[in-house]
């Protein structure tokens, strides 16, 4: 019970680094410094872990920012190759427009 209660005083009223620092000048002793190593190792760990998970969290969102450019570049090449298209289209229209009318001035000249 009385680890328990020192437990919760060191996370209640304790920060990792006031700990830490108790625990390299000796202030704590036999149960005490077993329960306050291992409320820094917990601590630590926490922290590594929510580390990680901003980590996992910042990959996420690159992964997903490059799907979208990666979406975004197939939709602007499919939109250049339809403009391409369009003006091959335009392109022998042109040339068919030039052909008639050079016809036309044939005959009628």
């Amino acid at each position: 019970m009385i680890d328990r209660t020192f437990r919760e005083q060191l996370e209640t009223h304790n920060n990792v680094e006031e700990v830490r620092q108790r625990l390299a000048s000796g202030s704590y002793s036999g149960r005490k410094k077993t329960e306050a190593e291992e409320f820094v190792r917990s601590k630590d760990a926490a922290r590594e872990q929510a580390a990680k998970d901003r980590a996992e969290a910042r990959e996420d969102e690159s992964l997903r920012i490059a799907r979208k450019s990666l979406k975004v570049a197939e939709d602007a090449n499919d939109i250049a190759d339809t403009a391409r298209t369009w003006s091959i289209v335009a392109i022998v229209v042109s040339m068919l427009t030039a052909l008639v009318v050079a016809f036309v001035q044939l005959v009628y000249d």
